[in-house]
């Protein structure tokens, strides 16, 4: 699964500044809206070692996070979370050369496309493809593919069923 594909990515270098935090924060909100349960996986990180942030730091984003979201809508969106995966990752994905490009080389922004995929948010991947991935999940037999903008970028994340062989590429 994603806990598993984490282990070969480099997520961090250790960057302590309110930048960061706030860069953090950000993706968080941004993808609370689009896919909960990412959310949850993000912040699950952001407490491990994975993104080097000490326990201020991560309560400090926590904080922010419950500062720019109502906690009564905070609990309605969290509130049937679990941590099952619309699809898992086996193998570590194959990332172009073109989209490490656009990422930071912290490794965060990788984390997030790797878990809004993981979880199934479809919220930017158009609906005949989000249709055509629910017909790969239920049969195991096909491309399963997210979309997600970076910047004025468009990418493509995808997992070849059987085989579980994933890519992240400029669409």
């Amino acid at each position: 699964m994603l806990n598993d594909t984490t282990e070969f990515v480099k997520y961090s270098k250790h960057q302590r500044t309110i930048d960061r935090q706030n860069y953090i924060t950000d993706h968080l909100v941004n993808i609370l809206y689009s896919s909960p349960k990412a959310f949850v996986y993000i912040l699950k990180l952001a407490c491990s070692d994975a993104f080097n942030l000490t326990e201020n730091e991560v309560h400090r984003i926590i904080n922010n996070v419950t500062k720019r979201v109502e906690p009564a809508e905070l609990e309605l969106l969290l509130q049937n979370v679990d941590d099952s995966a619309t699809i898992e990752l086996k193998h570590r994905p194959e990332v172009s050369s073109e989209v490490m490009a656009l990422i930071e080389d912290d490794g965060f922004q990788l984390a997030v496309l790797l878990a809004r995929h993981v979880y199934g948010d479809m919220s930017e991947t158009n609906r005949d493809t989000a249709l055509r991935n629910e017909v790969t999940v239920k049969t195991g037999a096909g491309i399963y593919a997210t979309s997600f903008n970076i910047g004025d970028n468009c990418v493509l994340v995808t997992t070849q069923l059987p085989s579980y062989q994933s890519a992240i590429e400029l669409h």
